[in-house]
């Protein structure tokens, strides 16, 4: 069902202001995070911040009793006159938890590159303060093999999710 991932992403994107577009593609089984920059990071920077991302989803691993590595892919493009750091996950092993883990290593890692838009009254974000919702989300989607893929994003203080098909 598309409505339960868009409510992923819309879960998503109202609890972390930080995400600038979340991209799931269930066929291929990955989640993708992009996040805006003014500015493009330094690379020694970039270096740091992708090999503790690595290190820190190994520790929640072997804490969660796993023996894989997560996999992880991160890259950094220019889009216009903004930077843009993506982060891929693949979704048989992302778990809720990631998500302020990630996010608070970003804000440390790049806080005053960090393109945020700030929503109108914040109400909206109060809506989605517990990871239920999006642990819920997560779980549908991994269940969804042919599901199509969406694309959400913040403009004007409203959450747009997409269809690509």
């Amino acid at each position: 069902m598309p409505d339960k991932q868009a409510h992923l992403l819309v879960a998503l994107l109202l609890r972390y202001p930080e995400i600038g577009s979340v991209r799931v593609l269930p066929s291929a089984s990955f989640l993708n995070l992009s996040f805006f920059f003014r500015a493009q990071p330094e690379e020694a920077d970039f270096d740091r911040f992708r090999s503790r991302v690595v290190q820190a989803l190994g520790l929640l691993s072997r804490l969660e009793g796993g023996t894989d590595l997560r996999q992880v892919f991160m890259s950094l493009r220019t889009q216009g006159p903004l930077w843009v750091l993506d982060i891929r996950r693949d979704l048989s092993s992302l778990v809720v938890e990631e998500f302020a883990i990630v996010l608070g290593m970003v804000v440390q890692a790049f806080g005053n590159l960090l393109v945020i838009e700030k929503d109108s009254d914040g109400g909206e974000a109060m809506i989605f303060e517990d990871d239920s919702d999006i642990a819920q989300g997560l779980s549908q989607a991994r269940t969804m093999q042919h599901g199509e893929e969406l694309i959400g994003f913040r403009h004007d203080g409203r959450v747009l999710v997409f269809s690509s098909v």
